[in-house]
């Protein structure tokens, strides 16, 4: 199944919309004629990043006692867009201020100008 996924098609958990993804990998299983049971163990393929770290870090431990493939798909991503992950979103924005806004991307243009205008020698010595 490796061979038919594309790093773009897995799901990181950040950004993606786990449903798409998840379409994909149903698609992949019924192209290789994955049974439904033996999906679990194929899920891991469709993930990468936060995902796949979510996925090993709390339920592969429990892989033997997680016997239904929708119990898990729920739980990735109620933990990757549930509740606590729009809460972690939220709280990110609330972090942003304009003031360090402007500081970031102030020190990138400032960088920038300086290797733009300025020979190699001068901002390497």
């Amino acid at each position: 199944m490796t061979k038919f996924y594309t790093e773009e098609e897995k799901y990181s958990g950040s950004q993606d919309r786990f449903d798409f993804k998840l379409t994909i990998f149903k698609d992949i299983c019924e192209k290789v004629n994955l049974p439904e049971d033996k999906r679990i163990k194929g899920l891991p393929i469709m993930l990468k990043g936060d995902a796949k770290k979510f996925y090993y870090q709390s339920l592969f431990p429990h892989t033997n006692n997680l016997t239904n493939f929708d119990e898990i798909v729920n739980k990735i991503k109620s933990n990757l867009e549930g509740a606590e992950y729009q809460r972690t979103i939220l709280e990110n924005w609330q972090d942003i201020t304009l003031d360090s806004f402007i500081l970031k991307h102030l020190k990138n243009l400032f960088l920038k100008i300086l290797k733009t205008y300025l020979p190699c020698s001068v901002i390497y010595n």
